[in-house]
């Protein structure tokens, strides 16, 4: 099929590469009084006439190699049955088999797998089988993945999930599970188009919040017995909450943002930094509920927060493409978020103390969730700051957006 002619086109280049000394080589061997063996791969062949060759053209000598790299080679000889044909007695020898044995093992894998852009395949990783989508192969025998950043994978690596060529909902879902590790693997943040900045502007918020950003906090503080007015006094007025994270050209908050049809975020705020956007995932929970209860355990209120960023958090993993994607492709255009993306629960009123202290502590450290009060937030209203974000000079990460 048509549809094959690419990976076929591969395996016969990595045979011919395998195969045995070409005209050319022979030509020369002959001219210089070096006959080459009919079975010598190509390869080696090269070796051996830059051996014959070394004096005239200054070539550097090589190095002897090493019990682990002659190791090496015979495992691979062995796993595929191969003889070496000549002693293993430098390192550029040594590197010929490899470069031979290599291509003849792609070839064996790509042609029991016969890969097409589209396949899916699942990739050995660390974290156990990741799936992928195969967007080329190259001549090397090696598979190229949608997703960019240079992933790819040797054939004889992997195992094929689902094909290209027989679509329906397994097929589907592979594919979306493929686009979610591919999303995973970018690097988020820096790699931001003009087109994508342009899709954010109606969230953008330039300057400092005044007093009267503060004042309308406050009063309105006074009187509230849930979030909500808060909530909209912040929609109002989100000078409040880019204050808060570091941005070098100004920051993004979007309020009430949906995460699929279950989950929905009071805010997400970002700062643009070097490292490229940097978000906050805000949950807003009612003024009037206590921090924690008698044991110094976070109260039920406090706990229902902490889950809804929980939740946001493993809807992002799973979703991860959708979320980054431009909403002019029917993304969300939560450009570089991460799944991991710092959290802040404001709740409750007054000052905090030492018992609400070590509770605070020990959420940022295991999860990177900031529990804060409505009465720290006015505080922070009215502090002056250049250019790091209060949460980033507290937790001493200016480091890592500098």
């Amino acid at each position: 099929m048509a549809s094959h002619a690419r990976w076929k086109e591969v395996v016969e280049g990595l045979r011919a590469y395998a195969g045995p000394a070409s005209e050319e080589q022979r030509v020369l061997a002959l001219h210089v009084g070096y006959p080459l063996a009919d079975r010598l791969p190509r390869p080696v062949a090269a070796v051996l006439l830059r051996r014959r060759l070394r004096d005239v053209l200054h070539l550097d000598s090589p190095r002897q190699p090493t019990r682990g790299q002659v190791d090496y080679v015979e495992s691979l000889a062995m796993s595929l049955r191969r003889r070496i044909l000549t002693p293993l007695d430098d390192q550029e020898m040594i590197d010929a088999w490899v470069k031979v044995f290599h291509a003849l093992r792609a070839a064996r894998a790509l042609q029991q797998m016969r890969p097409c852009p589209g396949d899916i395949v699942e990739v050995a990783e660390i974290v156990g089988d990741v799936p992928a989508e195969i967007s080329s192969i190259s001549m090397d025998g090696q598979l190229n993945f949608k997703g960019g950043w240079g992933y790819r994978g040797r054939p004889h690596a992997v195992r094929m999930r689902a094909r290209a060529s027989a679509p329906g909902p397994a097929y589907d879902k592979a594919r979306y599970q493929a686009a979610q590790a591919a999303a995973s693997r970018r690097e988020p943040g820096r790699r931001i188009s003009a087109a994508d900045l342009r899709e954010l502007i109606e969230c953008y918020v330039r300057g400092e919040p005044t007093l009267a950003d503060a004042a309308a906090l406050s009063e309105e503080l006074e009187g509230a017995v849930d979030e909500k007015p808060l909530q909209a006094v912040l929609e109002r007025h989100p000078q409040i909450l880019s204050h808060l994270v570091t941005s070098h050209h100004g920051g993004y908050v979007m309020p009430e943002t949906w995460f699929g049809i279950q989950y929905r975020a009071d805010f997400l705020v970002a700062g643009m930094t070097s490292l490229g956007l940097r978000w906050t995932l805000v949950e807003l929970e009612s003024p009037r509920a206590p921090l924690t209860i008698a044991d110094g355990q976070p109260s039920k209120q406090l706990r229902k927060g902490l889950k809804q960023i929980r939740d946001w958090r493993e809807w992002l993993q799973e979703n991860l493409d959708h979320a980054r994607k431009p909403r002019r492709s029917q993304g969300l255009g939560l450009f570089g978020i991460r799944p991991q993306a710092r959290g802040l629960v404001i709740i409750g009123r007054g000052q905090l103390s030492a018992e609400t202290d070590v509770m605070r502590s020990q959420l940022w450290e295991k999860d990177q969730i900031d529990v804060r009060t409505y009465d720290w937030l006015v505080r922070e209203t009215q502090t002056p700051r250049k250019v790091f974000g209060v949460l980033d000079i507290e937790h001493d990460d200016e480091a890592d957006i500098f």
